[in-house]
């Protein structure tokens, strides 16, 4: 029974591709091997960030004092 893959995997999967692209004895048919394998990565990284996303949720107080549940939208100044 295989595993099912996790965004960190996936992550340092990536990662290691990234470092063996760059070493300077790796032959033109292993980088795109390579290369389809860390695409296949980076594909499963942005789906997952997406839904992870979409399950982000405030809890915000309107003018009336309710509490209610709004998106997370995140801004670059908020950093």
């Amino acid at each position: 029974m295989q595993k099912e893959k996790n965004f960190e995997e996936a992550l340092n999967n990536l990662k290691e591709i990234a470092y063996e692209i760059e070493k300077d004895d790796i032959s033109i048919d292993k980088s795109i091997e390579l290369y389809k394998n860390g695409i296949k990565e980076a594909i499963f990284c942005s789906k997952y960030l997406e839904q992870a996303e979409q399950e982000v949720y405030l809890l915000k107080k309107d003018l009336d004092g309710l509490f209610k549940l709004d998106k997370f939208y995140y801004m670059e100044e908020d950093i």
